[in-house]
């Protein structure tokens, strides 16, 4: 059952969020993906408004050392900025300056999103903070659409050494791919948990979708 709107808050608040937008879009071809128009709005700030409203302990946008405009965009929805100077070096280490930059020694979580997401439905957002909050055997909670994991992945703050250690492209497969004992997996009905943005035609594609 999705939690109502009076729980959203409520479930977020043991919680911080980071969100990665450090990739050199190299797909996309030489313009910058996060920064194209989606409805009106730039990919990031349509992803990032999906996040808006839930009360996160804090909120933490991994960008590149030239990207001012995504910063901006990250700091009108609430974001502090964390630099990554070596993007090349992969999503993992987007992740370890992210998580390091969210501090969650305190928090029971972090919730790690991509920038490119502009589709993940808020309700889905609501229901992985709830489960997360209501679940006390220390799983990571990520969301299943039509039998494929998608993102946000909410890890438990017993993961903050592994991830702080992430590097290289992989990100935190290898946590994802462990015992799957240790990984929940909440079925939602969002097509968006697994629709990113890599090339010219996949903005044209969601875009259609509205």
């Amino acid at each position: 059952m999705t939690p109502d709107s009076s729980l959203l808050k409520t479930d977020a608040k043991s919680l911080r969020l980071v969100v990665l937008a450090a990739g050199r879009s190299r797909r996309f071809g030489k313009a910058d993906k996060l920064l194209a128009d989606y409805g009106g709005r730039p990919v990031l700030a349509a992803s990032l408004r999906r996040f808006a409203g839930f009360a996160f302990q804090r909120r933490v946008l991994v960008v590149g050392p030239r990207a001012d405009a995504a910063a901006v965009i990250g700091r009108r929805f609430g974001f502090d900025i964390a630099v990554n100077p070596a993007p090349d070096a992969g999503l993992g280490r987007s992740i370890a300056i992210g998580v390091g930059a969210a501090a969650p020694g305190d928090a029971d979580g972090v919730m790690i999103a991509l920038g490119d997401m502009p589709r993940i439905a808020r309700t889905t957002v609501a229901a992985l903070a709830h489960a997360f909050a209501h679940r006390a055997d220390g799983a990571i909670v990520a969301p299943v659409h039509d039998g494929r994991r998608g993102h946000p992945v909410i890890f438990p703050s017993r993961f903050t050494p592994a991830l702080l250690a992430l590097d290289g492209d992989a990100g935190a497969r290898g946590l994802l791919s462990g015992d799957a004992a240790a990984i929940a997996q909440i079925p939602v009905d969002d097509p968006g948990v697994v629709q990113d943005i890599d090339a010219p035609g996949d903005l044209d594609a969601l875009a259609r979708l509205g």
